[in-house]
């Protein structure tokens, strides 16, 4: 069960252990080097797996490894997510900043 990181007890609400409990498929060479520059730019974990998080989106979305595509096509996916799924600025600006990583 995950714990919650202000109280430090173990947390019950349901969003959280759905989270928890999802699990993707196995990472392409390419993300698992994404990952590893993340890491050794000292990155906040946080920002480390919302980054990963965007950029598994895109690789879903695109069936394949993500450094396959152009520019256009991160574009376009970008657009995608801000006109089709209303994505905030703030989570526009966290999936720019994760394609630029």
């Amino acid at each position: 069960m995950p714990i919650s990181r202000t109280t430090g007890k173990a947390s019950v609400h349901s969003s959280t252990r759905r989270r928890a409990e999802k699990k993707h498929a196995p990472d392409c060479e390419s993300l698992v080097r994404f990952q590893e520059t993340m890491r050794l730019r000292s990155l906040a974990q946080a920002t480390q797996e919302e980054y990963l998080r965007f950029v598994r989106k895109l690789a879903a979305r695109h069936g394949g490894d993500p450094t396959a595509l152009d520019e256009a096509q991160v574009r376009a996916h970008l657009l995608r997510l801000k006109d089709e799924h209303h994505y905030s600025p703030s989570s526009m600006r966290t999936a720019v900043a994760a394609m630029r990583a």
